[in-house]
């Protein structure tokens, strides 16, 4: 579906455990080399060009043993990568602090405001979120808040709020050609 629409800002979640936990050492650099850049590929056939952003599940690659390998990677295809510095992350719009609790107030309109208000930096800044739609045959510990967070990004106080806050709705495909195009070679 992205394919039918090649302004959308698709980017690489590069995952090693997934939700049912399966091990992968984060400490072997040639295992994360060999499975990032096996990810990597993937995306790369699927979507017939690069990403536009990259991360990952459980932000595997925030540990320090990963970061330098990622990096290396990811550097030469000119795109933020979640902790870079590139874009500012801030990550609070989430339900569910403790496994499979569900805290419908983190969020909530009132929350994601005061995220705006308070939490955005000048530049570029990320808001993570996991909006979405149940399913048939789909299976999640974050279902019920996938819509929770999307019935809150679509509530009208919120564009009432980035528009008090002087803020600018933007993809990374925004940033990858403003930013991208002065950094890349």
């Amino acid at each position: 579906m992205a394919r039918e629409h090649p302004g959308l800002a698709v980017g690489l979640h590069w995952d090693v455990w997934g939700e049912d936990e399966r091990e992968f050492d984060v400490g072997d650099e040639g295992a994360v080399r060999d499975e990032f850049l096996r990810q990597l590929d993937a995306f790369h056939g699927l979507m017939g060009k690069a990403p536009t952003h990259v991360d990952s599940h459980k932000h595997a690659h925030f540990d320090e043993r990963a970061f330098p390998v990622v990096h290396e990677i990811v550097e030469p295809l000119g795109v933020p990568l979640r902790g870079d510095g590139a874009v500012e992350f801030v990550g609070g719009f989430y339900a569910q602090w403790e496994w499979e609790v569900t805290e419908l107030e983190h969020v909530s309109v009132e929350a994601l405001q005061g995220i705006l208000r308070d939490e955005t930096a000048d530049g570029w800044t990320e808001i993570s979120c996991h909006p979405g739609y149940r399913w048939p045959g789909f299976s999640s510990v974050y279902h019920a808040e996938r819509e929770a967070e999307l019935a809150t990004l679509t509530d009208p106080a919120i564009r009432r709020t980035l528009d008090e806050c002087g803020l600018r709705l933007a993809s990374y495909g925004d940033w990858v050609a403003v930013v991208g195009s002065r950094t890349c070679a």
